[in-house]
């Protein structure tokens, strides 16, 4: 299919239709449509916002920094505010080609690297299809899982952050979802004791100065599935630390001494923005 001339906010509809070869019954053969009939499938053409420093959102409130699909900012029942949720439950690959289907959460901001605190952080739940004991990522008996991934290029090739992971990644997780299994699937349902945090860095992966877009991705296979990823309060290359003051004081001043020198030393990785020193006398103000 063409795509030049398109703009940011275009939008390319197709729908999908086969015939075979049947002549008993229906002579002519019978049609299929994907989606149907009437319907059409839909791509909204998007674009990358500027490069920024830094990003956070709690997703208390709807968001249009991110776009894809099997995601959105949504406040479930039991949950005290919004977060990014995949489908729940998340659809089992056996429906697609190749047996594998990927939910897909891109942040249109890209992020630039810092020399330093490059983290990634945010509280999530997953309750994915657990692979087999000893499974190694990425492997057929892994099955289903999450993995943030990051480009420098645009989206056109991805870099896993860390190795992908599922609900044996936390004991909590693991034990919800094998509580309640119907056939293949876990019909246990996430709740917001189960968020736990998780820190990832840049600098893994990526140097000072890249611009990277970040994804989350939940990639499914055939025969299973579960409740799905939950993701709050995302902080990327948010500095929370505060400055170190280094600073040797004096016991006592000689009544002598015609002025009291302070050595101080501060330190932060994103700068130090003002320096103040208080003092007073005898209690005073």
């Amino acid at each position: 299919i063409p795509l030049s001339g398109l703009v940011v906010n275009d939008e390319i509809s197709y729908r999908i239709s086969a015939r075979d070869l049947s002549v008993i019954g229906t002579p002519g053969g019978n049609l299929a449509y994907s989606p149907s009939l009437t319907e059409y499938h839909t791509i909204p053409v998007v674009g990358l916002a500027p490069t920024q420093d830094s990003y956070a959102n709690n997703f208390n409130v709807g968001s249009s920094d991110f776009f894809g699909n099997g995601f959105s900012i949504i406040q479930p029942n039991g949950f005290n505010d919004g977060a990014i949720h995949s489908n729940h439950p998340y659809p089992e690959g056996n429906t697609f080609p190749g047996q594998h289907v990927e939910l897909i959460y891109q942040l249109k901001i890209p992020i630039r690297v810092k020399a330093a605190d490059a983290t990634l952080v945010f509280d999530e739940i997953v309750l994915v299809e657990p692979g087999d004991i000893g499974a190694t990522f990425p492997s057929e008996d892994f099955f289903d899982y999450v993995v943030v991934e990051g480009s420098k290029d645009g989206g056109v090739t991805w870099t896993t952050l860390a190795d992908g992971y599922d609900s044996r990644s936390n004991a909590a997780w693991l034990n919800l979802f094998n509580s309640s299994i119907t056939g293949n699937n876990s019909t246990a349902a996430g709740n917001p004791s189960l968020f736990f945090k998780r820190s990832l860095n840049l600098l893994n992966k990526f140097s000072e100065g890249d611009e990277v877009v970040i994804r989350f991705k939940l990639l499914s296979d055939p025969l299973a599935n579960g409740w799905g990823w939950a993701i709050d309060n995302l902080k990327i290359q948010v500095d929370e630390t505060p400055p170190t003051i280094l600073h040797d004081h004096f016991d006592y001043l000689k009544l002598s001494s015609p002025t009291l020198p302070i050595t101080i030393k501060v330190k932060d990785n994103s700068g130090v923005d003002k320096l103040f020193v208080d003092y007073k006398v005898n209690k005073g103000e």
